[in-house]
């Protein structure tokens, strides 16, 4: 048995370990760098008009880059192109190319900024000369234009119109050097909504710039305008701007129309499968409906794991079903993992538009794409995945089994990153069946909107777990962290208790 000065030693120890361990809080590593930029270059140094160059861009990302573009630059500084630049797998740089315009300016050109985003959000935008020092590329022989269009005048060819008429926007521009290459107008309605982009072009009898637009029967009434208006020549000198800054306000008058000023609604999307094979194929339906004007276009964008924006396709009508669909191809190259829509876009025949943005909009289905090669019995589970939840990855049926008897079978365990031996993966008090597919709540986190209120206690409520500002009267308090001060005043009870401990002992020896 131990003598008591060491057991009332040992006992402190132990007191001082838990407080001091329950106090240290662990958080999972987060990716919050943004990508390196490491090279850039062109692959050459001089260039002359109709001469491709190529840029090259060496950028690094402790997750994975989805976006990289650069901006090249003229001598006078203003930028001549702009895009994005694809992964080369060959070389391993980010690339694009560009032609050398006829009408340029002759001298140094460089690369002024180079933007990379990662698939967290993370961004990095370098600048010439202060981040990174460019290339130059020296080019000649061109017929110098320096100077943008001139526009004149900017004007409807009528003062009111009604439905299904044609209107005429007719500009007077002119470029007295390289010539102007096309003009683009933006007709707006009274609320300010763009309805449209016009082109206009050249009428060679007139030498104006005409575009045309037939009124929609389904607009609101009242007073149209041309709310901006761009214009660019031949050596990508740009003119554009907003009505006053750069043109009279011109108005159009439409009357004797059916007003829907209501874009469409996304009643529901779904996958027909909750995984696919590579070299097969996967449908996805949206109930998609509109209150007046009917549906023009539903366009949905289907993600994958990386971020790498795999298929952005418009959805087509399906007279038998009554549903918009697209049909996606699994082939070899596409990443192993879930995919989901992250957003989707809808114009009726009002050309009343929405963007509706997953989570916030609406809560996308997922499939699980999946190689044969990783899984051995083709049931849609990764065969690693079921030999760490102690499933069977020789039986082609515990896809589809609901061993917690959650509501959940386990392809949807794997879709949504949860047990499948824990019928409340996150300890809620709502069973994870239940959250996907009552509450839409997140089954692997117990307060989904982040209110410090469990999804569970808000359902009993009556509270929105979606909502992070709808939460019981009276929430749980939030927990704390002991601070230093707090751990001095549970060390330092029990250091006096364990000396006068020791003390009495000593005295009671001496006796």
């Amino acid at each position: 048995m131990p003598k008591p000065r060491n057991f009332l030693l040992i006992l402190l120890l132990l007191f001082s370990l838990f407080f001091f361990t329950s106090s240290i809080s662990y958080t999972l590593a987060a990716d919050t760098t943004a990508p390196t930029i490491h090279e850039v270059f062109f692959n050459c140094s001089t260039a002359v008009p109709d001469d491709v160059v190529l840029i090259s861009v060496n950028a690094t990302d402790e997750s994975s880059i989805t976006l990289v573009s650069a901006f090249v630059c003229n001598p006078l500084g203003h930028y001549v192109f702009l895009d994005s630049l694809n992964f080369n797998s060959s070389t391993g740089y980010y690339e694009a190319n560009f032609t050398v315009g006829q009408y340029w300016l002759s001298g140094d050109y460089y690369i002024g900024i180079v933007v990379a985003m990662d698939n967290i959000g993370n961004v990095r935008r370098d600048y010439h000369p202060g981040d990174f020092t460019s290339p130059i590329i020296t080019i000649s022989g061109t017929d110098i234009d320096s100077t943008p269009p001139e526009l004149h005048s900017l004007v409807f060819d009528r003062a009111d119109a009604t439905a299904y008429e044609t209107v005429l926007i007719l500009a007077n521009i002119t470029d007295e050097e390289s010539g102007v290459k096309g003009a683009d107008a933006r007709l707006v309605n009274p609320q300010d909504n763009t309805m449209m982009y016009v082109s206009l072009f050249l009428n060679v009898t007139s030498g104006f710039y005409v575009g045309t637009f037939e009124v929609n029967p389904y607009w609101i009434a009242g007073d149209y305008t041309i709310g901006y208006f761009v214009c660019m020549d031949n050596a990508n000198n740009g003119l554009s701007g907003f009505p006053i800054d750069l043109f009279p306000k011109t108005h159009l008058n439409i009357y004797g129309t059916t007003g829907d000023g209501k874009p469409p609604t996304l009643n529901s999307i779904y996958f027909t499968s909750l995984y696919v094979h590579t070299e097969g194929s996967v449908k996805a339906y949206a109930n998609v409906t509109d209150n007046l004007s009917g549906i023009n276009y539903v366009y949905a964008l289907l993600q994958d794991p990386q971020y790498s924006r795999t298929s952005n396709n418009p959805m087509f009508y399906d007279d038998l079903e009554g549903l918009f669909y697209q049909e996606f191809s699994v082939t070899e190259d596409m990443a192993e993992g879930i995919y989901f829509f992250e957003w989707i876009y809808l114009t009726d025949n009002a050309n009343n538009v929405v963007t509706l943005e997953m989570n916030q909009d609406f809560i996308s289905p997922l499939i699980a794409v999946i190689h044969p090669s990783s899984d051995l019995d083709m049931d849609g589970l990764p065969d690693d995945w079921e030999n760490q939840n102690n499933l069977d990855s020789s039986n082609d049926q515990d896809g589809i089994e609901d061993n917690d008897q959650d509501g959940l079978v386990n392809n949807e365990e794997y879709l949504y990153n949860s047990d499948p031996w824990n019928n409340d993966t996150d300890g809620d008090g709502l069973e994870d069946g239940e959250e996907i597919n009552l509450y839409n709540t997140d089954p692997t986190n117990l307060d989904t909107d982040g209110d410090g209120v469990s999804d569970g206690e808000e359902v009993e409520e009556g509270t929105d777990p979606l909502n992070e500002n709808d939460y019981p009267a009276n929430p749980p308090p939030e927990p704390t962290e002991p601070d230093e001060g707090s751990l001095v005043f549970i060390v330092i009870p029990l250091m006096l208790t364990f000396l006068g401990s020791v003390s009495i002992y000593k005295r009671k020896r001496n006796k």
